[in-house]
């Protein structure tokens, strides 16, 4: 390499746009600093970006195929009917309303249905007996869970006032 372009990558002169440069100890000193060669290392860069934008291409084609199967899965749930409500049935429809009480607040409180679950008896003695729970999402998103008995669907609550 010339004096001139070492003086010049020794003043901070950048590289031609598009090239990339590593600088490198030759073991040679003048006036006790180490000299540094630039080295150019542009295919190198070039490569790392290729394997890069390749792995970004490949992060995005996953993304969408999330996406595809979420939209489809989407799709087919709200394909589905509800069953038909059967005569004495104690729980409320997912997506119907009903009304929980929100101790901190001391009211009842309008809440969607979002599903149940269902937990053994508490002392684990009787296997027949179950608590039911409902699952319920408040209109800021918020998920809550009460025992079905704590549930009040919103045509049965008679002189409960709900707040949203």
């Amino acid at each position: 390499m010339n004096n001139e372009l070492e003086t010049k990558y020794m003043r901070g002169v950048l590289p031609p746009r598009g090239k990339y440069i590593k600088l490198v100890p030759t073991g040679r000193y003048h006036e006790g600093v180490e000299i540094m060669e630039p080295v150019d290392v542009t295919v190198m860069v070039e490569a790392l970006e290729s394997a890069w934008t390749k792995r970004q291409e490949s992060a995005l084609a996953e993304l969408a195929e999330i996406k595809r199967r979420f939209d489809a899965l989407e799709l087919s749930t709200q394909q589905r009917k509800p069953l038909t409500p059967v005569e004495g049935d104690l729980l409320p429809a997912v997506g119907s309303k009903v009304l929980i009480h929100l101790a901190r607040q001391d009211e009842w409180v309008e809440h969607t249905v979002v599903g149940y679950y269902v937990w053994g008896s508490l002392d684990g003695r009787d296997e027949r007996m179950h608590r039911v729970f409902v699952r319920v999402v408040s209109d800021d998103g918020i998920l809550n869970a009460r025992m079905l008995r704590d549930v009040r669907p919103i045509e049965a609550a008679h002189g409960i006032k709900a707040t949203s």
